[in-house]
């Protein structure tokens, strides 16, 4: 990956260590290399409460060395965090330092337990599926937080039906995938467990050809989400930016829609209120096709967005 891209965002040695922390102790385990991961996620399946924080040193790791074959299962808490040094003392803010990939276009990722799940500062690359699911069975109220994550040619990346949906800061970019009809992102309200609350904030959606950018629903599910979609760029996705479907007896979609860039954006049923602030125009990226997705100095997308969007403003 080149170094414009990571501009984007201004075990042996299993030192499991359980830390008290104000409210809740988590169990640390710092990583370096596929042996250490294989070995640091065998704890995932352990029946606790105790949330499973894998700290990833900087580096590329094949997921297909990892003894897991692609699906990972367990009964509790995990966060995957990148960017730290070889002792997981100092952290890089580079998400692009830290890579996770399968260098195989038909591998499928796939985490699915019983806890949140936590993605920060990572960098995956060269997966067919990225499956998370924070609720296999609806036995509580599960979320799924992505911070600052680069998905680079990842065919489509699925979230089943859990309480609460996250993302912010992260970049959704096919890359020169074969055009695909899926959607890159797709947050399906299944029957697996049911989404309340999904939250999108300062992310970039560029170069998904074949099918939507962004999806939510499906057919199955109880179709009760509500939607807040703040200070995002769409650009060069096709043939839609934005799909958003609740079938059967609902009559609207309840989205707070603002601030953001896109071209097109379908909704059955219709909206309940209609987006606030969309503009339609070109971010003026610094150079899209390498994958520079920084806004040149007059970029129209600079200093249009709200300041006052925060996920600490999030309420039930």
């Amino acid at each position: 990956m080149n170094r414009s891209i990571r501009a984007l965002f201004a075990v042996l040695a299993l030192a499991s260590v359980l830390h008290a922390g104000p409210a809740r102790a988590q169990q640390e385990v710092c990583v370096r290399n596929e042996l250490e991961l294989t070995l640091a996620l065998g704890n995932l399946p352990v029946s606790t409460n105790v949330p499973l924080v894998i700290k990833l040193a900087q580096g590329t790791y094949d997921l297909r060395l990892t003894a897991f074959a692609g699906r990972l299962s367990g009964d509790r808490p995990l966060s995957l965090q990148g960017g730290y040094n070889s002792t997981c003392t100092t952290r890089s803010e580079d998400p692009a330092s830290t890579t996770l990939t399968a260098s195989d276009l038909t591998f499928v990722f796939h985490v699915d337990t019983d806890g949140d799940i936590e993605l920060d500062r990572l960098r995956l690359v060269d997966i067919n599926q990225v499956i998370f699911t924070p609720e296999s069975l609806f036995s509580g109220d599960y979320a799924l937080r992505i911070s600052r994550v680069l998905f680079d040619r990842i065919r489509t990346l699925r979230i089943p039906g859990n309480e609460e949906i996250q993302i912010e800061s992260s970049v959704f970019w096919r890359g020169g995938w074969p055009t695909s009809s899926d959607c890159a992102v797709h947050i399906q309200d299944g029957s697996s467990g049911n989404t309340e609350r999904i939250t999108l904030r300062h992310n970039t959606f560029v170069g998904n050809q074949g099918g939507p950018a962004f999806c939510v629903g499906s057919a199955n599910g109880s179709h009760d989400w509500t939607l807040n979609l703040t200070n995002n760029i769409f650009r060069d996705n096709g043939p839609l930016d934005i799909r958003l479907r609740k079938p059967g007896s609902h009559t609207s979609i309840p989205a707070t829609i603002r601030h953001n860039i896109y071209a097109n954006l379908s909704s059955n049923p219709p909206l309940s209120a209609p987006p606030v602030a969309t503009l339609d125009v070109d971010p003026a990226f610094v150079d899209a096709s390498v994958g520079n997705f920084r806004l040149q100095p007059t970029s129209l997308a600079i200093n249009s967005g709200r300041t006052d969007m925060t996920f600490l403003t999030l309420r039930d």
